[in-house]
């Protein structure tokens, strides 16, 4: 047998557990495991180390030299480990949660809810990272994101979070101005607000949905940067701006902005929980994982809408 040899922790542990509870019982209840299985695992270390590490005397266990030798450096290992992982712990526990993604969803959907998460978990830090770069897990400091995208990432976990559904948007005023709008044809009169970013065009989606292709070409458009600016200008009465409901919601909510459309539209990108593999179920992860679930479930954009505003 190698000097390096290591044998099995499990037989190790029991072993340690047995002397300092003097006894199988109370090494059983403490391993969760039954008296059998730890005398199996008591064996199995003899054996491994080809030497005797009780005597029976009566009814009772005494230790041999050879285990009065061993005994005392595992209960300090162990207790040394027991030490390190509950500082390892400590330190994760002190850290924020770093959660990465886009300006759009962050301003718009995220931080507005952020209070009912911290008023749940007061405990948990949340640091947001503000960004449309890929991510890399390995290489940056985010703990988890949520993305935009056509389909899931490769080589992580993803979690389907939010299916939005597009209309057009625009602000009270506008419609007061030139509304009631009966038909959808009324926005050939008006400035259409539009995102660069966007995976494909939001309006020819939506306008060919209602049958108006013909307005694809349309020439008084305003292009903005993100879909956030698209429904700010609309708020300021600049036009008529397309966004996802979900992502309008809070401004729907507040009737700074309003949907004069019932037709809606699927957009073609989702929005996915992103982590590493296998980190999906980290307690600060898992946490707000399923807070976040609970505010697309009961969020008010899954209702239908009616013209002016969501039921």
């Amino acid at each position: 047998m190698s000097a390096n040899y290591v044998p099995n922790l499990a037989a190790l542990r029991a072993f340690e557990a047995v002397v300092r509870h003097e006894g199988l019982a109370g090494a059983a209840q403490e391993l969760s495991v039954t008296p059998s299985a730890i005398s199996h695992r008591l064996r199995q270390l003899e054996q491994d180390l080809g030497i005797e590490l009780f005597r029976m005397n009566g009814r009772r266990l005494s230790l041999t030299p050879a285990g009065q030798e061993l005994v005392y450096p595992l209960t300090q290992g162990f207790d040394t480990i027991l030490r390190a992982v509950a500082r390892a712990r400590q330190v994760e526990s002190n850290r924020p949660l770093v959660i990465s993604m886009l300006h759009n969803i962050a301003v718009n959907w995220f931080l507005p809810r952020l209070p009912r998460f911290t008023a749940l978990h007061p405990e948990i830090d949340v640091q947001l990272l503000l960004t449309s770069e890929f991510l890399d897990f390995s290489q940056d400091t985010a703990d988890m994101a949520i993305r935009y995208c056509p389909t899931p990432w490769p080589d992580v976990y993803n979690e389907l979070l939010i299916e939005d559904q597009l209309t057009p948007l625009c602000s009270p005023e506008l419609l007061e101005r030139h509304g009631p709008f009966n038909s959808p044809a009324m926005l050939a009169e008006l400035p259409l607000i539009a995102s660069s970013t966007r995976l494909t065009d939001d309006w020819h989606m939506w306008l060919r949905k209602v049958g108006l292709d013909n307005l694809r070409s349309h020439r008084r458009r305003v292009i903005v940067d993100s879909t956030h600016l698209a429904m700010q200008a609309a708020a300021n009465g600049l036009g008529v701006a397309i966004a996802g409901l979900a992502l309008a919601e809070p401004m729907l909510s507040r009737r700074t902005l309003i949907a004069p459309f019932t037709e809606t539209v699927a957009e073609r990108g989702k929005y996915y929980i992103v982590c590493p593999p296998n980190s999906h179920n980290r307690d600060k992860i898992r946490e707000m994982r399923r807070w976040l679930r609970s505010e697309v479930t009961g969020a008010p954009a899954e209702r239908k809408i009616r013209k002016g505003t969501i039921n």
